[in-house]
């Protein structure tokens, strides 16, 4: 299988575990990472505190509000929900 194959099958499994068992939260940043390329991560906890993740961005700062949307079968599998719904 090929490198293309293989993200275009994770990005449809993606997809498809949002849709079905997406869950939409409210989250207000309260950490900013970045990595050795200074590139910016907003650190994010959600699904009542039980998981975290770092998602890229530049133009968050820290006390903004976002929604996230992720999939409660699949809780590591976590999206922006404005690019998520822009990319349906």
């Amino acid at each position: 299988m090929s490198i293309a194959s293989f993200k275009y099958l994770l990005g449809f499994y993606e997809k498809y575990e949002l849709k079905k068992y997406g869950v939409v939260e409210s989250i207000v940043i309260t950490k900013i990472n970045t990595n050795i390329k200074k590139d910016n991560f907003v650190f994010i906890e959600y699904a009542n505190k039980k998981n975290s993740i770092n998602l890229r961005s530049d133009s968050l700062r820290i006390n903004d509000q976002i929604q996230i949307i992720y999939s409660s079968k699949n809780p590591k599998i976590v999206k922006y929900y404005n690019e998520f719904k822009k990319n349906r």
